[in-house]
């Protein structure tokens, strides 16, 4: 077995991070999808459905979500978008260390590498649906 490259180690370990918030907040993974698309303002279950969730799954969450407040009719609620925003400042605080290590030339990289996604989108080799490209 090949031993992880310290790249993919830190990978990993923003990944288990953000997977922490989530937990911390009391959510599943697909609750936390079904949180992200109302915040974003997607249609409900647009993008959750894209991962390989069932229907049933999908429904159940949104119903756990409502009964916990989260959710009403689809859309955050008051303790949905506090809870939401929480897990967003405790993902964005555990990176932080990171993102500081990549230091000033990051804002570049990040400016190079949205230049090149748009030029591969534009050729036809990745999807232009933004749920398909989010969703891998």
């Amino acid at each position: 077995m090949t031993e992880p490259t310290p790249d993919a180690t830190d990978e990993v370990e923003d990944i288990r991070r953000v997977v922490a918030a989530y937990v911390a907040a009391g959510l599943t993974g697909l609750q936390a999808n079904v949180l992200t698309e109302a915040r974003v303002g997607w249609e409900p279950l647009s993008y959750t459905a894209t991962r390989g969730w069932s229907p049933e799954a999908m429904e159940q969450a949104r119903a756990e979500l409502t009964a916990r407040g989260l959710l009403s009719d689809g859309a955050l609620t008051a303790a949905g978008t506090a809870l939401r925003d929480q897990v967003e400042q405790t993902t964005d605080r555990l990176v932080q260390p990171a993102i500081d290590a990549a230091g000033p030339e990051l804002a570049d990289a990040v400016a190079r590498l949205d230049e090149w996604s748009q030029q591969v989108t534009e050729a036809g080799w990745f999807p232009p649906d933004p749920y398909k490209r989010a969703s891998g």
